[in-house]
């Protein structure tokens, strides 16, 4: 059986969620007998990039996309020349997904990575932006005199949109995967499409060994992740620190990144004197820091999945996170194997970190409960689902 990824960027771990959970799972299919693997990435200019990848790595000849012609030719060559039986297009976005999604018969499986919502959440975010200029200026002031209708209207249309664009993925895919079940939940309220066809596949974990997992555990909340305002919003992190330092002197503030927001970041930890506060920038390898760390952290506005926490839970770090977005449950049991937090609640995130941090009988507890409850997301039980999924598409 021949799988084909698809995907905006070419499959290299250190890119992003998306690559390196395709990465994970193709490398655990490889294993397995009755499979072979072709990526296809659009974007020509990162071919130079040096990676080892467990599949035949293509990219269209030409920038630009499925928009151009020539490329979308290659594609449909592609498929013939290889003899692909199953596509699965892993941005399952418009425009990039239109040209995938028409797939001469050949069944395509679309993955959505992301909140359901969370494109809304960004396009609204996005609206009142401006640019530093007098026109710019300009429109900004009017927005604001007419922020509400405005608001309004940017809302209604684009949520139409994407209704349209998630009606449209369902119709033209064999198979929509998703996240948790609350977004499969939601996906087919919003298409009323059947049951089986959404199906639910976590993120896959590679998990450390259990000597590895037990590492010495160091006074530290972790954050991991791009800094970036619009999703992540990691400043939060930030005031709810400031809230603790003080009844905290032993404890330390770990963050491992780097993005749009993290020049207003370090300016607030200088302008609040917040001390014991590290910024690592970006990292290639992450393991030293969950090794080391007690309590990973998010407080996103929104997530898809949220791998961070997985990953941390098989270090036994105590995950916490604002229960906004569906997987949040599906994770974590909420004061048994971490803490789930009322959106968008500081000072309910504020009060469980300080329930942790001051009991350590406790911490050990839910440390050893986030090992074994990240056994649930394993390489393993993960490549099941899809193989499974594969052979049912392939009948």
């Amino acid at each position: 059986m021949t799988i084909l990824f698809v995907n905006e960027h070419l499959f290299i771990p250190s890119q992003g969620g998306i690559e390196r959970v395709t990465d994970d799972i193709v490398r655990g299919l490889s294993q397995r007998n009755g499979f072979s693997f072709i990526y296809l990435a659009a974007n020509a200019q990162e071919m130079d990039a040096k990676y080892d990848f467990p599949a035949k790595t293509l990219i269209l000849p030409k920038e630009g996309g499925f928009k151009v012609a020539e490329n979308v030719s290659f594609y449909k060559k592609l498929l013939r020349d290889y003899s692909v039986d199953i596509v699965v297009n892993q941005r399952g976005w418009k425009p990039f997904m239109d040209n995938v999604l028409n797939a001469e018969g050949i069944p395509t499986i679309s993955v959505v990575h992301s909140s359901l919502m969370g494109a809304l959440y960004l396009y609204m975010a996005e609206c009142m932006n401006h640019n530093n200029s007098f026109d710019g200026w300009w429109r900004y002031i009017v927005k604001l005199l007419l922020y509400v209708p405005y608001k309004l209207y940017k809302y209604l249309s684009y949520r139409s949109y994407l209704m349209h664009h998630y009606k449209l993925l369902v119709r033209e895919s064999k198979r929509v995967v998703l996240l948790s079940h609350g977004d499969a939940k939601e996906l087919r309220k919003v298409t009323s499409c059947s049951e089986k066809h959404v199906c639910v596949i976590p993120n896959p974990l590679v998990l450390p060994n259990k000597e590895e997992a037990q590492s010495n555990k160091k006074k530290q909340l972790l954050y991991i992740g791009r800094l970036c305002k619009t999703e992540k919003n990691p400043i939060r992190l930030l005031k709810i620190w400031r809230r603790l330092y003080l009844s905290f002197p032993d404890w330390s503030l770990v963050i491992v990144g780097c993005g749009d927001a993290e020049s207003e970041m370090k300016r607030y930890v200088e302008i609040n004197k917040l001390p014991r506060v590290s910024f690592e920038g970006h990292q290639t390898s992450v393991d030293k820091y969950y090794k080391s760390a007690s309590i990973v952290c998010l407080t996103s506005n929104f997530e898809g999945w949220g791998l961070v926490l997985t990953e941390g839970m098989a270090y036994e770090c105590i995950p916490f996170t604002f229960d906004n977005y569906g997987a949040a449950q599906e994770i974590i049991d909420d004061g048994i194997n971490g803490c789930l937090v009322k959106a968008f609640s500081l000072k309910q995130y504020v009060e469980k970190l300080a329930f942790v941090m001051s009991n350590d009988d406790k911490r050990k507890e839910m440390a050893k409960a986030a090992r074994i409850k990240s056994q649930n997301f394993s390489v393993s039980s993960v490549c099941d689902k899809w193989e499974n999924l594969f052979n049912s598409l392939c009948v």
